[in-house]
């Protein structure tokens, strides 16, 4: 009896309408937290900043590109006085409001999270268009869509996750119960509902896939799964450049260093065009920091 229990739990975790109900569920709760912290359905429950500290100067990129197009976060000093008792300013703490106005005010933090939550940002800069509040992205339209955004990389991550324990050919049943203690025994829940738009979530979901494309490549060495892990650890560079480190276990999934580097030599060829390709789109997203670090 027992065992045809069990066989039957394990069915049911296998089916994919399984899968997205398991997600749908974690989202609920996710939300369900976040709400209770920032309240966005109950402004009563709100008593936590949306933004602050590290976070602030991860987000802080976005208005200043899509609304103010400044370069030295000079919108900072008005915000600031918008919003008197929030930490928007957070990045900037040191600086004098003066230093701030007068646009000789720098931002240390990377700009990849900025970047990966760019579609976010923008939905929630139409959702203060249609609502009618402050476009000036800080809003609480633009919050609510980047705490969305950082659940969204979050459980990407946990795709990424349980399609990588497929490669392993570990039941579902077991991957999802690895899932559950990601979710609820690191810090990974969280950066996911209180301490939103730290760049934790966007690192951990990145390095996921940077996991998955590897493993695949060595399964069929197909190059465009090489091409995945070389722009997504140029993107997790730009999100926390300590993310990289993850190259050093990479070799680790070969049967050699002598498999791995005559399979690795192969790719890197002068002529292979998708490595040009992916050098391309690398420079490209390395570029993009860059000319905002020289900008300032």
């Amino acid at each position: 009896m027992v065992n045809k229990f069990w066989l039957k739990v394990q069915q049911l975790s296998s089916s994919k309408w399984f899968l997205w109900l398991f997600f749908a569920f974690l989202f609920a709760v996710y939300f369900s937290k976040s709400d209770r912290s920032f309240g966005w359905t109950n402004p009563k429950a709100k008593d936590m900043e949306v933004i602050h500290s590290d976070a602030s100067g991860y987000y802080a990129w976005m208005p200043q590109w899509q609304i103010y197009h400044t370069k030295h976060f000079e919108f900072i000093y008005q915000i600031k006085k918008t919003y008197p008792r929030s930490r928007f300013g957070d990045f900037l703490i040191g600086y004098s409001d003066e230093t701030i106005r007068t646009g000789w005010a720098y931002n240390k933090y990377y700009s990849g999270t900025a970047i990966l939550l760019m579609p976010f940002f923008e939905i929630g800069h139409l959702h203060a268009n249609l609502s009618g509040v402050r476009q000036d992205g800080y809003s609480w339209p633009y919050l609510l869509w980047v705490n969305l955004g950082t659940i969204f990389y979050c459980f990407l991550g946990l795709w990424g996750m349980l399609k990588l324990f497929d490669l392993f050919e570990i039941k579902r049943i077991w991957t999802f119960s690895i899932v559950l203690a990601l979710l609820f025994g690191t810090n990974l829940s969280f950066y996911s509902n209180y301490f939103i738009a730290f760049s934790h979530v966007f690192g951990f979901a990145l390095i996921a896939w940077i996991l998955y494309f590897y493993l695949k490549w060595t399964k069929n060495r197909k190059e465009t799964y090489i091409m995945g892990v070389i722009i997504f650890v140029a993107l997790s560079f730009i999100v926390r450049p300590t993310n990289v480190l993850i190259l050093i276990m990479l070799p680790f999934f070969e049967n050699s260093l002598k498999e791995w580097w005559g399979h690795l030599k192969r790719f890197l060829r002068p002529g292979n065009l998708k490595l040009w390709l992916s050098m391309l789109i690398t420079g490209l997203i390395v570029f993009v920091q860059m000319k905002g670090v020289h900008d300032q």
